[in-house]
């Protein structure tokens, strides 16, 4: 048998090899261009950003989280709850519980993982302010991720704990960029005085929390 020989691309084929990804380059630019217009106003500088820790929880073991300031989060699971059987749509039972050093309970919040091992959650907690973010995925196709933010309320005591102040939770809708195919959330730094830091396309931004609250937590999968 005779060797093949290689076949090369021809220099057209090049060059529209070339254009596609000259084009892609101008739609991602687009996509960051306005991005970074629709949220000039929450801009800051990286030294403005708050020194934070990321504390990864194990989904498998359900071992608490420890954090500072003697709290521990816990994530308790539950089943879910269908809210749209046809199309996938579910609420679940599932909880983190933040507690304190005596494990009485300071808040909760409703996760979407409802079996070990479904999904992943990470703590990105800010010591200087005892606010807290959790991040958490979940596998599969769908609506993949929620953030719940848990902060101290600093004006508000709780009358059952004494002198431990009040929480509040709120579930966050941190803006994502579009980008070819599915868009992304840029790199979550902090959490702090009811605002979240990202850095996203080298840009910083500080979210305010209330102006991004995520109202609606059913959420599907397939």
């Amino acid at each position: 048998m005779s060797p093949v020989d290689p076949i090369y691309p021809s220099s057209k084929t090049n060059e529209h090899s070339d254009l596609a990804m000259e084009r892609l380059k101008q739609v991602v630019d687009r996509y960051k261009a306005d991005y970074a217009a629709n949220y000039r106003e929450f801009r800051c500088e990286e030294s403005a950003v708050p020194a934070a820790k990321i504390f990864e929880m194990d989904t498998d073991k359900l071992a608490p989280v420890l954090l500072p300031d003697a709290l521990r989060l816990h994530l308790r699971l539950g089943k879910a709850i269908p809210i749209e059987t046809e199309r996938l749509v579910f609420r679940t039972e599932s909880r983190y519980v933040l507690k304190n050093a005596s494990g009485k309970e300071l808040a909760r919040g409703e996760s979407m993982i409802t079996e070990s091992n479904q999904g992943g959650s990470r703590v990105i907690y800010c010591a200087a302010s005892r606010s807290m973010l959790v991040d958490e995925t979940l596998s599969g196709a769908g609506d993949m991720s929620r953030r719940i933010a848990f902060v101290p309320d600093l004006e508000e005591k709780n009358q059952e704990m004494g002198d431990e102040v009040a929480w509040r939770v709120f579930y966050v809708h941190v803006p994502l960029r579009q980008d070819i195919g599915e868009g992304h959330i840029g790199h979550i730094l902090s959490i702090s005085k009811g605002k979240i830091y990202v850095e996203t396309d080298g840009v910083f931004y500080a979210f305010p929390i209330k102006e991004f609250v995520e109202s609606k937590l059913e959420f599907s999968v397939g």
